[in-house]
């Protein structure tokens, strides 16, 4: 009958295996896999650990070296407790790579039907007990953990199963434990007192199992939140891309228009904006914080679209009542981006009416100092003026990038932010080689 029994788990995890795994692959896939499926079964599982178990105990014998029978049942109780665990991590590893999943979603479903296996052998002798407690045991598990194993076999790889799995081997060597013993401590207790035993161990056993259960599904129920939570944070994430990378463009829209009203045919809005990412990055700035700085900056001179071409194509030197019209377009990009809404937009705003500002207060339009520039203005305020003295204009030739990191160093404590200065020298490395990756148009 124990065949018949082992049948009936086989059948049972079967169905189970075609439900959650099987059923939207082609037919010959399905036949293949089931077929293996039966083998790597725990009723296979089963099959071969008895066999095995007959196999040590019968060297065992053979042996001949243990003489009394208390010591050959603690010997004998002892392998049969390490053959029926040892073999699970290979049946565990192949059957992960039948379904496709992780072994940790593996290892749970072989606890479980394990467990299923064991309770039910625990129940009662009477074949038609055992039967239908394990087809009862099954059905309370398939229908507490159908919906949760397909969930997460679709997220497979965003689980951590340590957890359920370290409890779920606990309680399954309890379990494998308490059957191995059950039939010595049967032998030792008066046999008035076997059918209270019987009893006890059968409840031990299914509480156990409804432990599991329990532990299983909050911990499950927790995951589900996690993998949930995480999902929406990568949606939010990709819509804040999308977003990010649809105002970049209607940015850089401007910003062509601009180089083309003010002569520039170059990358230096380009670089600015990559230097800025960089110094946002070492000061500390998180990952999403730098990439709206990087997309502001490109708008540090957006006012400059208010200034007429005579002024911003003149060849040379300005006059001084020039340079004061110049010096409006920091009020001019203030005031365009004023009712902007939006992180980005507001870094854009704040650069655009403070990077001309100097750390010692003399700077314009409206001669702040140190704390009260706001920091991503300061970080701009470098990338800014390092490009503009390492770049050939009109009424100037390019700088040498090392006479230009002096100048930036010079002007410590001055113009410049000290802790900007400093992120400046740390970060001149990669600065160059953006500076080199995106040179002037001709």
């Amino acid at each position: 009958m124990i065949y018949a029994f082992l049948v009936t788990f086989l059948v049972l995890f079967t169905v189970f295996n075609y439900v959650c795994f099987f059923k939207d692959r082609h037919a010959g896939e399905i036949a293949g896999k089931i077929f293996l499926g039966f083998f790597l079964s725990p009723a296979g599982y089963y099959v071969f650990s008895r066999l095995l178990n007959k196999l040590v105990c019968r060297l065992i014998s053979l042996a001949g070296n243990i003489h009394s029978g208390l010591e050959a049942d603690v010997v004998r109780t002892i392998c049969i407790f390490c053959i029926c665990l040892l073999p699970l991590p290979l049946f565990n590893l192949l059957y992960s790579r039948l379904i496709g999943q992780q072994r940790g979603l593996s290892l749970f479903i072989y606890v479980s039907f394990m467990m299923i296996e064991f309770i039910s052998l625990m129940i009662s002798p009477v074949v038609l007990i055992r039967f239908g407690s394990e087809i009862m045991l099954f059905l309370l598990w398939f229908l507490l953990f159908r919906k949760d194993i397909i969930f997460l076999a679709g997220h497979a790889w965003k689980i951590n199963y340590h957890f359920f799995c370290s409890a779920g081997l606990i309680l399954l060597a309890v379990t494998i434990g308490m059957e191995i013993v059950s039939p010595y401590i049967m032998k030792a207790v008066d046999r008035k007192f076997e059918t209270v035993f019987s009893v006890w161990l059968s409840s031990t056993g299914i509480l156990i199992f409804l432990l599991f259960l329990l532990l299983t599904k909050s911990n499950f129920v927790n995951i589900h939140q996690a993998v949930t939570i995480q999902t929406n944070a990568l949606k939010e994430a990709e819509i804040s891309r999308d977003m990010l990378s649809a105002q970049e463009s209607v940015i850089v829209s401007f910003v062509e228009i601009l180089e083309s009203k003010s002569g520039e045919t170059g990358n230096h809005v380009k670089r600015v904006s990559e230097y800025s990412r960089i110094l946002a990055a070492d000061l500390g700035f998180a990952e999403h914080e730098v990439e709206n700085i990087r997309v502001a900056s490109m708008m540090h001179d957006i006012g400059k679209l208010m200034i007429s071409n005579e002024i911003l194509e003149k060849k040379g030197k300005l006059t001084p009542e020039e340079q004061g019209i110049m010096r409006q377009h920091v009020l001019y990009g203030e005031m365009m981006l004023k009712n902007a809404s939006g992180e980005i937009m507001r870094y854009a705003r704040l650069i655009a009416s403070q990077h001309h500002e100097y750390w010692n207060g003399s700077g314009y339009p409206r001669r702040l100092s140190g704390g009260q520039i706001n920091l991503v203005s300061r970080i701009v305020a470098i990338a800014d003026v390092f490009d503009a003295l390492v770049s050939r204009r009109s009424y100037k030739d390019s700088w040498n990038p090392e006479d230009a990191k002096s100048e930036i160093i010079r002007r410590r404590g001055i113009q410049f932010a000290p802790e900007c200065v400093d992120s400046f020298v740390r970060s001149y490395g990669r600065i160059l080689t953006v500076m080199n990756e995106y040179p002037d148009i001709s």
